[in-house]
């Protein structure tokens, strides 16, 4: 069964070309572990006008997802 998510945060202006960076050019490794996990239909949208962050994604399985955290390629995320 697909687990559908969305995630709301907050970026400050300051850090609004850091967050592009980093999204634009995420890494092989932190590709993958998303994929390991699970995750799919990933996307995240940014109101510079707020600086409010929408993510929405899609996991096959809720508890493998939640253990994204503890792969080595989230941690140097």
């Amino acid at each position: 069964m697909t687990v559908r998510l969305a995630q709301l945060m907050h970026v400050y202006p300051d850090q609004y070309d850091e967050y592009e960076r980093r999204h634009n050019n995420l890494f092989p490794e932190m590709r993958q572990a998303l994929k390991d996990a699970g995750a799919h239909n990933y996307s995240i949208y940014l109101d510079k006008k707020t600086g409010n962050l929408f993510a929405y994604l899609e996991v096959d399985d809720l508890e493998k997802y939640n253990q994204i955290s503890e792969m080595d390629a989230c941690k140097k995320w």
